[in-house]
């Protein structure tokens, strides 16, 4: 009787198998922090996204910063490299925002298109941004600057961040850079991706801000709970 190897067995096994090729699909990881920025037919935006990823399937949250600074889901499922995805936020501004698209995506960097409806303004179309991954560095360290105010004063804070926290100062200023001695206080947040919070402490009262960063960490956008939208340049 001839003798069959362990090598042929082996062999025949894996042409059965369809030569050997991994029956698993494979994943690109898109797990983590990332900043974005796009238009669509409304104009410019950009939003954070905080995600986790399980196989194929994508989960996590979204921060919009236009048309206000507004938290919701983000969903969707990946295939290789291409990730198709939802974005619901339930109430922002008093409005309904539902977005869905698709992305290309790598391990830094992701580049899609989207639709979507606004509740309060209707649909919007032809959607496109680009989006890399946030880097977690001590990127809110320094000094940020306020718009100027019809009483001619800017707030001012001065930031020294920690990891992901920080904490620093804050005060107004004249446009000869002169600081008002009675407005003065603390403040202490947070970083996490592209999504900034903090409190700002003076005169025994907090104000909450919650708002994103820039890709370029040169710009903050948010507003303080209950107010207008606010905006941080760094200088």
């Amino acid at each position: 009787m001839r003798r069959i190897g362990a090598a042929t067995v082996l062999l025949a096994l894996m042409g059965a198998c369809g030569g050997g090729s991994p029956s698993d699909p494979s994943y690109v990881d898109i797990s983590g922090a990332w900043s974005a920025s796009g238009r669509d037919s409304t104009g410019p935006g950009a939003f954070s996204l905080q995600l986790t990823q399980s196989g194929s399937e994508v989960s996590g949250s979204v921060r919009l910063s236009t048309p206000a600074s507004c938290v919701g889901t983000a969903s969707g499922s990946i295939s290789g490299s291409r990730w198709s995805f939802r974005f619901e936020t339930p109430s922002c501004a008093g409005c309904r925002i539902s977005i869905d698209g698709a992305a290309t995506v790598s391990e830094n960097e992701m580049i899609g298109e989207f639709t979507g409806t606004n509740s309060c303004s209707g649909r919007f179309t032809d959607g496109h941004f680009t989006a890399s991954r946030a880097v977690m560095a001590l990127a809110l360290t320094g000094r940020w600057a306020g718009s100027w105010g019809s009483d001619n004063l800017r707030e001012v804070l001065v930031i020294s961040q920690s990891g992901s926290a920080f904490s620093g100062s804050s005060f107004f200023e004249n446009r000869s850079g002169r600081k008002e001695a009675s407005r003065q206080g603390s403040v202490s947040g947070t970083l996490n991706g592209a999504s900034v919070d903090f409190t700002l402490s003076r005169d025994g009262l907090q104000f909450h801000w919650s708002g994103m960063v820039d890709a370029g960490y040169r710009t903050l956008t948010g507003r303080f709970a209950g107010a207008a939208i606010s905006v941080y340049q760094k200088e």
